[in-house]
């Protein structure tokens, strides 16, 4: 028996969709007649194994459209169906109801083998979704009618309402049909999803299929269907999951898993977390293990945020897989990395140096370390350098290097093994640095220019004010003119009114205080002498680092009522031997001061014409 009219099967027409169009141009009320002419009965629903062998007696078709159109696989069990010579899972295949797209009918395009898939959900020609109900009696389309174009009630299908679809979802869906025809001339794969070229269409149905129901169960849903129709909502994440690769995976791993892994009271398995992809996706595959390896590597990547390696290598290809930086690991590869003692390394972790975490509650081994945290830790290599054995070596003494390393002018880049004490690297780094302030500095002779020694001496310098001017002079080295002879930062030079300005402002207002020797030398007396008139009451004091420092105001008034006899006599040219035997100072208004070696006699300025007339001979 041959057809009255035939015709041949366009490139992407399925065999379902060329029995219609054979049905129309034959003028048939229904398919049944055509498929009963092909040895079909048309009650039967397994329509899915129709074989199109009797298409060559009934159309003339040659065996290559034979083969193509297809549906009986050549080898596989009853449950399968060949779709344009790939054998998939029934399941996989939805032949009962048909799904069009009114765009394509209207341009005349034939129904396509790939709107048979069950997870076919959009036209990529027209980024459109499938219609599977029509408009006209709201009921599902079946392929038991009479015309392409045209509803069992009569209502055109090209005139149907379409839904737009995301462009992700329609470039996933590019990648089903050309996996579908394996022709770039009838269906070209997208450029940006190269990655999933090496995937056959049963592995990707499967994989949309698998990722559909995560999103599914992460939703809360409590178990996976296994009808693809009940996962048409989930098609939007997995398209941009597996779009913009790796970025758009990444994400969808974040968005899933990540809420659920920070909040855990006890980390799950990684096996049981991914098991849709270990299991259900590698396992089960009866090809090659590599081709989810793409998953697999950004999976392992994801991971190693939260499971040590151990935990997620089973074998050496998933060795190979795991990123070389793992953030944790066990408490062995811990003190592998560090190189310190298990017991040393509880004590780091119990004052928080280094973070752990317990991923079970009732056991003895559920510490992992946070082996990101040790690695920002530069650990040295030699052993600890005690304050006393660095001090010497910067040049500094031990209070000042203690300030130095409070105020945080040492960087401290390395870990010591010993709390309190300094690292071999970070003492050398900071004795250059100090060392090159004096490189090429000759001694000046200049009463502007005074060492570090000096400065400290005469201002009454505190550790920390001294590690404030060494952290100034190292961000400013030109500051430093010149360098005498001797070792340690205080043979260092420095302008006088530079560490004058540095006390005033240091010390907020502790210009109100005068160090000793700077009291002595504008009195002009010693040391001595001023102890003695601060203890009897001529100068009033402040407390001052530990010590009773004279007070600006009552040096300046003193100086102001009073002037030294042998600064008098300076001034007029006489020596202070002669002033004291030449003048009898009893009847002036004077403060006699009586110290070991020698006695200082200050004498009321209301006086100096009558001194003055007396030491010139007048």
């Amino acid at each position: 028996m041959k057809l009255v009219v035939t015709a041949r099967p366009a490139p992407t027409e399925s065999l379902m969709g060329f029995v219609l169009r054979l049905t129309e141009l034959n003028g048939y009320p229904s398919t049944s007649y055509v498929l009963a002419a092909m040895g079909k009965e048309w009650y039967l629903p397994n329509v899915g194994r129709l074989d199109a062998a009797k298409l060559a007696t009934l159309a003339g078709l040659d065996q290559g459209d034979i083969n193509r159109l297809t549906h009986r696989p050549a080898e596989r069990p009853r449950a399968y169906v060949r779709v344009y010579g790939s054998d998939l899972p029934s399941y996989e295949v939805n032949l009962r109801h048909s799904r069009v797209c009114p765009a394509c009918l209207a341009e005349g395009r034939p129904c396509e083998a790939f709107w048979d898939l069950a997870q076919a959900a959009v036209c990529p020609v027209h980024q459109v979704h499938l219609a599977s109900e029509c408009p006209g009696c709201s009921k599902r389309l079946l392929w038991a009618r009479s015309k392409v174009q045209q509803c069992k009630c009569g209502f055109d299908l090209a005139t149907a309402p379409v839904a737009p679809a995301t462009p992700a979802l329609s470039e996933l869906m590019s990648v089903l049909r050309s996996r579908v025809y394996q022709d770039q001339a009838l269906a070209p794969l997208p450029q940006t999803m190269s990655h999933l070229a090496h995937l056959d269409l049963r592995r990707l149905c499967k994989l949309i299929w698998v990722m559909s129901g995560v999103v599914h169960q992460a939703r809360g849903g409590r178990r996976a269907p296994k009808a693809r129709c009940h996962y048409r909502d989930q098609l939007d994440v997995v398209a941009a999951a597996l779009t913009n690769w790796p970025v758009g995976f990444r994400d969808f791993l974040s968005a899933t898993y990540e809420d659920v892994l920070q909040n855990a009271e006890e980390l799950p398995r990684f096996p049981t977390v991914f098991s849709w992809l270990l299991v259900r996706l590698i396992k089960n595959d009866e090809g090659e293990r590599s081709g989810f390896e793409f998953l697999e590597r950004e999976v392992y990547r994801f991971g190693a945020q939260y499971w040590t390696r151990g935990s997620m290598a089973r074998d050496e290809d998933s060795q190979r897989l795991v990123p070389e930086r793992v953030r944790w690991g066990t408490m062995g590869e811990a003190c592998e990395a560090t190189g310190l003692h298990q017991l040393t390394l509880k004590k780091r972790i119990a004052s928080g140096e280094i973070k752990s975490r317990r991923i079970k509650k009732n056991s003895t081994r559920a510490i992992v370390v946070d082996l990101d945290s040790i690695r920002s830790l530069q650990l040295t290599q030699y052993p600890a350098v005690s304050m006393r054995d660095a001090a010497p070596r910067i040049g500094v003494s031990i209070e000042t290097l203690k300030a130095l390393r409070a105020s945080g002018v040492i960087a401290e880049d390395y870990r010591s093994a010993f709390p309190g004490s300094l690292t071999h690297e970070d003492v050398e780094v900071f004795a250059e640095r100090v060392r090159g302030l004096g490189t090429n500095r000759r001694a000046l002779n200049d009463p502007s220019a005074v060492t570090l020694d000096d400065a400290f001496t005469a201002w009454t310098a505190s550790p920390k004010e001294k590690a404030g001017v060494l952290a100034r002079l190292l961000a400013h080295p030109t500051m430093v003119v010149g360098k005498k002879r001797g070792r340690g930062v205080g043979r260092l030079q420095v302008a006088n009114d530079f560490l004058t300005d540095y006390f005033q402002s240091a010390r907020h207002g502790a210009a109100e205080c005068l160090p000793v020797l700077k009291t002595a030398e504008r009195l002009g007396c010693t040391a001595a002498v001023v102890t003695w008139l601060k203890r009897g009451g001529h100068l009033k004091t402040k407390p001052r680092h530990g010590r009773q420092t004279p007070s600006l105001e009552s040096v300046n008034a003193f100086h102001k009522k009073y002037e030294a006899l042998a600064r008098t006599a300076e001034r007029l040219g006489v020596t202070a031997k002669s002033a004291y035997a030449r003048l009898d100072y009893t009847g002036f208004d004077h403060v006699k001061v009586k110290t070991t070696q020698y006695t200082t006699v200050f004498i009321h300025r209301r006086h100096a014409s009558e001194i003055r007339a007396v030491l010139s001979g007048r």
